[in-house]
């Protein structure tokens, strides 16, 4: 017995073997996640700079140094883990304590005031053997190259305008309440 099918009178005539065929499937593509590499354009994005870091062993995986947790170097997943309230969080528990700037501030006002008494030594010195202050201008830059890693002699910005005034404002004035002070004491003869 073969199948029948009411057709209307407008459509033609179908055959068995119209019957059996079903229409052919759509091959779905599959979509393969390519992984992407880290990429050195992300370390200079002022978003992710401050903690994001390469992995030197492999190149599709990025670094999240507040965290020290280890991720897939895509843009979403760097992304998402930015935006993360956990991320957000840690920064500010491991912040540096203010310490660790005073001692850097203690470091740099300590070869600052070395560099003052240098100045200072030097200007005492030229006075005291009675040496022109214009000799300051090329005393500085010979001392700068004579011992170039002195951090003492680098900071020394000297010239006879400056040694001039040192003389005349710091140590002649220190050396006027030196002498006062001696006059006023017991047993002076003025």
């Amino acid at each position: 017995m073969s199948p029948t099918c009411k057709v209307d009178s407008t459509s033609s005539q179908l055959t068995e073997s119209d019957l059996d065929i079903t229409p052919p499937r759509k091959i779905t593509k599959i979509n393969k996640h390519r992984q992407q590499k880290f990429r050195d354009t992300w370390l200079k994005n002022d978003d992710y700079k401050q903690w994001l870091s390469k992995v030197p062993d492999d190149q599709y995986k990025a670094k999240c140094r507040t965290w020290n947790v280890i991720m897939n170097a895509e843009l979403t997943v760097i992304k998402n883990h930015m935006t993360s309230k956990t991320h957000l969080r840690k920064p500010l528990a491991s912040q540096q304590s203010i310490s660790t700037f005073i001692k850097k501030t203690d470091e740099i006002s300590t070869k600052a005031k070395a560099s003052q008494a240098l100045e200072l030594k030097l200007c005492g010195f030229l006075a005291e053997h009675n040496i022109s202050f214009t000799t300051l201008d090329h005393l500085t830059t010979l001392l700068k190259s004579s011992v170039p890693d002195s951090e003492i002699v680098k900071n020394m910005q000297m010239k006879s305008t400056k040694g001039t005034a040192i003389v005349k404002n710091v140590i002649v004035e220190a050396e006027k309440e030196y002498l006062e002070k001696n006059c006023r004491s017991v047993g002076s003869v003025f």
